[in-house]
């Protein structure tokens, strides 16, 4: 909003022009604190002191044309009354106290062309809070790009630190400008230039780090230079001084630690911080809805059967599911045989809202049988899928 008005004095100063029609009201304002913190408060570069004859007194702010001050007040409050004071000054009809908010470049964290770190400080003007504050970025092509922050408005007389990183639309390691920027009611205050050389873009990956290559592991994130990532398809099986390498920290000046990481579904193996090749995982087998099992038992005076049972892996249903079959018996070479003695056919219902069902045999396979599993069978409904481990 300001200065308010409560902030000047009753009365004003009235500069009339040559033309005796162009009359400016020139705000006065009490002295704040003392000289030297109300002109620091608000960029000034002197004070010009105003008695009138009714007795109210005020200073008025001034700046010398074109001084650092000078820029930090909109051109809408400049007046035409100068004065000397070791060079050419102006006065401001708002008596100097409105001004743009400030934004300083303190330390450049990261230089690559497509990431840079900063750290700044912005601060508000008193009156004044500001309502987007961020960066522009200009590379080879002499464009600047604006990069609006997030978390943009700080109230009046609010001063912040912040780390911000600004992500650019720069492909190649090329010449850089960054200054910071924020606007408040004013205007729009532009901060220092910075230039440097933008090294090698660089990307952020995520990642699941991993124990062993093949199981889930902790999912995080890590940096590479944007070339040295584009080459990841090109390593093999077979490990390799691959000349690639990531980091954890946006500096690259971490390796990533040794072990596996997956990028997606692909494992890679890394030492000392440098891909070496990709491990080979079989996609996982698809957990079949039936297992139907035969296993021989034993009652209580040593007689022996052979049971079939059937168990539902993936779930209960709301509806019966019937399997019928037979046990066979098999040889080392897993061909069924012949030779076997009882009856091994069996049929069972798993009822609905339960998950399995078995029925006793008496089946007695051959002397010459290695194994035995359940054969010919028929299910209803159709449509499930089954295994028929040995047993």
């Amino acid at each position: 909003m300001g200065a308010p008005i409560s902030v000047y004095k009753s009365n004003s100063l009235k500069i009339m022009g040559i033309d005796n029609v162009s009359d400016v009201t020139m705000l006065m304002s009490p002295l704040q604190t003392d000289k030297s913190t109300m002109m620091n408060r608000f960029y000034l570069d002197g004070l010009f002191s105003v008695n009138l004859p009714d007795g109210t007194d005020g200073v008025i702010g001034y700046c010398q044309i074109g001084s650092a001050n000078y820029h930090m007040h909109s051109g809408s409050r400049q007046s035409n009354l100068r004065i000397f004071d070791g060079g050419d000054c102006l006065l401001f009809k708002d008596a100097g106290l409105n001004t743009l908010a400030y934004g300083l470049i303190s330390q450049i964290l990261t230089t690559h062309a497509n990431h840079i770190k900063v750290i700044t400080t912005f601060s508000s003007s008193f009156y004044s809070g500001s309502t987007e504050r961020g960066y522009q970025v200009k590379g080879n092509d002499n464009v600047w790009y604006t990069h609006v922050s997030e978390n943009t408005i700080i109230p009046a007389q609010g001063l912040i630190t912040t780390t911000d990183i600004v992500n650019t639309v720069f492909e190649t390691a090329q010449t850089i400008a960054i200054r910071p920027y924020i606007i408040n009611e004013e205007g729009t205050y532009y901060g220092a230039v910075h230039s440097f050389f933008g090294t090698d873009p660089i990307v952020s990956l995520d990642a699941q780090m991993r124990g062993t290559p093949c199981t889930a592991g902790t999912n995080m994130s890590f940096y590479m230079r944007k070339e040295e990532a584009g080459r990841l398809d090109s390593l093999t099986n077979t490990g390799q001084n691959s000349g690639i390498f990531a980091y954890l920290d946006d500096q690259l000046t971490q390796p990533l630690l040794s072990g596996y990481y997956a990028i997606g579904s692909n494992p890679f193996s890394v030492t000392n911080g440098m891909f070496t090749h990709w491990v080979y995982c079989a996609p996982p087998v698809a957990q079949k809805d039936l297992t139907i099992y035969v296993e021989q038992v034993m009652d209580e005076f040593e007689n022996v059967s052979y049971t079939a049972s059937a168990t539902l892996n993936t779930g209960f249903r709301d509806f019966p599911v019937t399997i019928s079959g037979e046990i066979g018996a098999y040889n080392q070479n897993d061909n069924q045989i012949s030779g076997n003695s009882g009856n091994g056919s069996f049929y069972m219902t798993i009822d609905a809202g339960t998950n399995g069902a078995y029925q006793t045999t008496t089946f007695n396979p051959s002397p010459d049988a290695a194994y035995c599993r359940a054969t010919n069978l028929s299910i209803s409904p159709g449509g499930l899928s089954f295994e028929t481990p040995p047993g």
